[in-house]
């Protein structure tokens, strides 16, 4: 809002700065959670930050809401985002518009269906800080082994073991 008002451009974010039933009003641009906007469409919505939606935790998740966005839209939609997620899901959108607007993928089998309901499962608040936490700690132990501050072979070899195990490898 500050940004549009240094432009002389009003906007309002439904249910905060105007009340909750009050989505369109005239000169004005709205700011929503897509939740917000449930039952409303508009000529052009903007999904911002959609690099999140390529990767991490709680993906069914986010790629949910970033399906609804776009449903949100009449008529034009901008995806936005940065970085090499952003690419990524750039890449998806360029396969959707180069198979003539038409999504295209393979049926999981039940086996992968049951993984991938597991790994992308929504998570209670205290179970996504847990594995937050474990994310930034094994983040730390790669950026220590990079940099030649940890040698992976001075692991003891039940633990090296059991990483290669859950990598997929094998010890040579």
């Amino acid at each position: 809002m500050k940004e549009l008002r240094a432009r002389n451009i009003g906007s309002h974010i439904a249910g905060v700065t105007t009340g909750r039933d009050y989505l369109f009003l005239e000169h004005s641009i709205a700011i929503s959670g897509i939740f917000r906007a449930k039952g409303n469409e508009a000529p052009m919505v903007y999904v911002l930050d959609a690099e999140y939606c390529f990767s991490g935790f709680e993906l069914a998740r986010k790629r949910n809401i970033l399906f609804t966005s776009i449903t949100r839209s009449r008529g034009w939609v901008r995806i936005c985002g940065v970085g090499s997620q952003m690419e990524e899901l750039k890449k998806e959108v360029d396969d959707v518009i180069g198979n003539d607007f038409q999504l295209k993928f393979e049926v999981p089998t039940q086996t992968e269906l049951e993984k991938i309901r597991k790994i992308h499962r929504d998570m209670s608040a205290e179970e996504r800080k847990l594995a937050e936490k474990s994310y930034n700690s094994l983040t730390d132990i790669v950026s220590f082994a990079e940099r030649g501050d940890l040698n992976i072979e001075s692991l003891p070899k039940e633990l090296r073991d059991r990483l290669l195990h859950l990598l997929g490898g094998n010890e040579e």
